[in-house]
């Protein structure tokens, strides 16, 4: 005789550890995961758009702020030469005395309004020595200093000339002062029988930096052209603009020698 055995199934009221004893009793079912939504395209790109913008900003801002620097720097640069060799004039030039060049007409009274490109004078004289000096303008070119071959900055560059005269004979001694001169003129006021009473420098130099960047339509990029000694282009390259250049430094000054009562 057969009897029916009766499984217990969980009611609707059953506890879920009822449920759990029910279920893990029977056959396995599939457990169900959980899934997360993802990143679409849109945003994707939307995110690398605006990571490119931030990065961009930060190398403008950081491109701009490395400009800036190098032109004060350039500039302070310039200044502080060009401040020093006019003050180095200046000395020379109050304890000197015979003073060239002399004007065609002395009683001209504008006859000082004419510039010159050079300024010479006796700074010592002695029965042992004399030596003069003379201070000139010229066009920018390759040198030798002291056994090293430097590219002078033009369009001009002030040269130092002095000529000894002692026992050993004569003996010429020239060395460049500033280069990177745009203008220098120099402005002397004299009084009847050879007597300098002021002199008047107006000096204008180019600060260090001297390469000019300009956008290339062409290429769609920045290209920098370096001028050489006479101001000529010699060279074209790929770079990074440079927004600003420096000014021209413009320095006048006067002197008075120290034999004028």
């Amino acid at each position: 005789m057969l009897t029916r055995l009766a499984v217990p199934t969980p009611s609707a009221h059953a506890t879920p550890a009822q449920c759990t004893r029910a279920h893990s009793s029977g056959a396995p079912r599939a457990v169900r995961r959980a899934l997360r939504r993802g990143f679409t395209v849109l945003e994707l790109l939307l995110g690398l758009a605006i990571s490119a913008l931030l990065m961009a900003a930060s190398v403008v801002s950081i491109d701009f702020l490395f400009n800036r620097y190098t032109t004060i720097a350039d500039s302070a640069q310039t200044q502080i030469t060009a401040r020093v060799v006019i003050h180095r004039m200046l000395t020379m030039v109050r304890t000197g005395s015979s003073f060239l060049p002399y004007p065609a007409d002395i009683t001209d009274p504008d006859h000082w309004r004419t510039p010159w490109n050079e300024i010479e004078f006796l700074t010592l004289d002695t029965p042992e020595a004399t030596e003069r000096v003379r201070i000139e303008r010229r066009a920018s070119a390759t040198t030798e200093v002291e056994g090293v071959t430097q590219e002078l900055r033009g369009p001009f560059t002030l040269w130092l000339i002095t000529t000894r005269t002692d026992e050993n004979g004569l003996r010429l001694t020239e060395v460049p002062l500033l280069d990177g001169v745009e203008r220098a003129d120099f402005f002397l006021q004299y009084e009847l029988g050879n007597r300098l009473v002021r002199a008047t420098f107006d000096l204008t130099v180019r600060p260090v930096g001297n390469v000019e960047a300009y956008f290339d339509d062409g290429s769609g990029a920045w290209r920098t052209t370096v001028l050489d000694a006479n101001g000529t282009p010699i060279d074209n390259q790929l770079t990074t603009a440079t927004r600003e250049r420096p000014q021209s430094v413009r320095i006048v000054a006067s002197a008075v020698p120290q034999n004028v009562e």
